[in-house]
């Protein structure tokens, strides 16, 4: 009876074994040495990769600013420095309206919900 316990336990602990972890590591510098963090659970890259760049997708900063602005945004966002208001801006474009109010709650609801309908409606 303690053996097939045993057993039990052991064949349990594998099913409830973690997922493997893996780390991705990209570098845009060739100069980079990986080699030093090479292992099963690394992959690197260098310059772009797989990855596909974002930025082509967001307006310039003077465009971006006239979206804030449409949405009577201009205050919520003059505190916010570029890097700041693309994060904003790609959150709205990429996310749900929930998780961005949760991400900006001193923005009202009402602002993000226009925000959203502005860009929604350049696309």
């Amino acid at each position: 009876m303690k053996l097939i316990l045993c057993l039990l336990f052991l064949a349990t602990q594998n099913v409830l074994a973690e997922e493997e972890f893996k780390v991705f590591v990209n570098t845009f510098d060739e100069d980079i040495d990986t080699s030093v963090i090479k292992s099963p659970a690394v992959k690197t890259t260098v310059g772009v990769g797989q990855s596909t760049s974002q930025v082509e997708k967001l307006p310039d900063p003077v465009e971006m600013e006239k979206i804030f602005k449409s949405a009577d945004m201009s205050d919520e966002v003059k505190p916010l420095n570029q890097m700041d208001r693309d994060i904003l801006f790609m959150k709205v474009v990429k996310r749900d309206l929930a998780s961005v109010k949760k991400s900006y709650p001193q923005i009202a609801g009402e602002k993000l919900t226009n925000l959203k309908k502005i860009i929604d409606g350049q696309k």
